[in-house]
């Protein structure tokens, strides 16, 4: 009797054993490792166990265009603090989501700006085991824009005059160029016909060196907007439609290109105009022929050289968090912004010395400013924002044409000066 109980004591234990065991499987491992993740399709219910403690779960899957990806968490164990980290096709971090308490479900939502694999990867920040199970979904909402890639101006898509044109700002801080011929000199109105309603759109005209003309801005979010203005050379032009409020839709704007032919009297008064120097409205945006474009990167780079710069006599760099103070609220560190951070510093606050002038023309722009933006309110590159800052021998003033924040990088157009004043007299 003694001997078939000790055999019964055994078997339970055994039993109890593989029950445990079994709580733990994960009919998704191994995968903790991103080589070794799980494929999964989107819109699928997924489910997986963090087992054993620190266990990191990974999961594959492919996006066929730009969209909006949402990965939700479904439900997770009690005592569980979870996180969602994404990752891209080499296995480059580009963002994580984590759950404010143990047992909250989160979600991590992200403009995708290219089609192609992603991997996401599920963890326990309380670095624990559990033999409950995790949920979670991916969805993934296309946003169609047949004219992309065109975010910078050698990548501009070729138009038609008069042909309403539809686009999306997608992903945020998202620029779309445009190329169009004219033949003949006249008046050129370029017409914002719709736009999404949180969109501060703002259109700017480029010639065929992609030198910068002129901007018009509208007033307020939801606002469609018309640049009008003479031009006096037949030619290749450009435009491009920004967001001032750097931020990214699926809805889609349209616009129109308009060439108006000028009339005999017109044309009179032009050349007129011209032979005494008084200014014209092409005069008056003349200014920006003088202003050079460079992208500046993490690298540092040099205004006055007008080139990638050597340390330490470059001028500044980019990089992703705020320079020299707290965390702005508005722009916290490791967010989809980057800054510009002088190489000088202040000798006696050791702070940036930039400031930011807002999203106004460049040309009007004529001296350096008294004061420089202060930590921790110096806020980040943003998208047709004017900055100046002191370089090692001078000052710059230069706007933002486009960001990309992966990258670390800005596209600008710039002038520098040796003082205090921006000399347009050679322009």
């Amino acid at each position: 009797m003694r001997k078939w109980t000790l055999v019964s004591f055994s078997f339970a234990l055994i039993l109890l054993l593989t029950s445990c065991c079994v709580h733990g499987q994960d009919i998704y491992e191994p995968n903790n490792q991103l080589g070794d993740a799980t494929g999964i399709d989107l819109n699928q219910s997924i489910r997986g166990s963090i087992f054993p403690a620190q266990d990191v779960d990974s999961y594959g899957f492919d996006l066929k265009s730009p969209g909006i990806l949402k990965v939700s968490l479904e439900s997770v164990p009690v005592d569980m603090r979870p996180r969602i980290s994404l990752y891209g096709k080499n296995f480059n971090g580009i963002t994580n989501k984590d759950a404010s308490n143990a047992g909250d479900t989160v979600t991590l939502e992200i403009d995708v700006a290219e089609p192609g694999r992603y991997y996401i990867a599920v963890s326990d920040l309380n670095s624990k085991s559990y033999d409950v199970e995790y949920s979670f979904k991916v969805t993934f909402e296309p946003v169609a824009d047949s004219m992309e890639p065109n975010n910078q101006l050698g990548d501009a898509t070729g138009i038609d005059l008069n042909q309403s044109i539809r686009g999306s700002i997608f992903p945020a801080q998202d620029v779309d160029s445009y190329g169009f011929d004219l033949k003949s000199p006249g008046i050129l109105k370029v017409s914002l016909e719709s736009v999404p309603v949180d969109m501060r759109p703002r259109i700017s005209l480029y010639g065929k060196n992609f030198n910068g003309i002129t901007n018009k801005d509208a007033s307020n979010a939801g606002d469609t907007v018309t640049l009008e203005i003479d031009v006096a050379e037949p030619g290749r032009y450009y435009i491009a439609v920004s967001d001032l409020n750097s931020k990214s839709y699926d809805v889609e704007y349209s616009f129109k290109v308009i060439p108006e032919s000028m009339s005999d009297e017109k044309g009179k008064i032009e050349d007129a105009t011209k032979q005494e120097g008084t200014k014209t409205s092409i005069d008056s945006t003349k200014t920006s022929i003088s202003y050079l474009e460079a992208n500046i990167t993490h690298n540092g780079f040099d205004f006055s050289e007008g080139t990638a710069g050597e340390y330490p006599t470059y001028d500044g760099e980019t990089i992703n968090w705020q320079p020299d103070g707290a965390t702005n609220p508005d722009y916290p560190r490791d967010s989809d912004y980057i800054w510009w951070r002088n190489t000088h510093l202040d000798d006696v606050n050791s702070a940036s010395q930039t400031r930011d002038m807002g999203a106004v023309d460049i040309s009007t722009i004529q001296t350096v400013p008294a004061e420089w933006d202060k930590s921790p309110l110096i806020p980040p590159l943003l998208l047709g924002h004017t900055i100046v800052a002191k370089c090692n021998d001078g000052y710059v003033k230069f706007q933002v044409i486009s960001i990309d924040s992966v990258e670390w990088t800005a596209r600008v157009k710039y002038l520098y000066s040796a003082d205090t004043t921006f000399d347009h007299t050679n322009s």
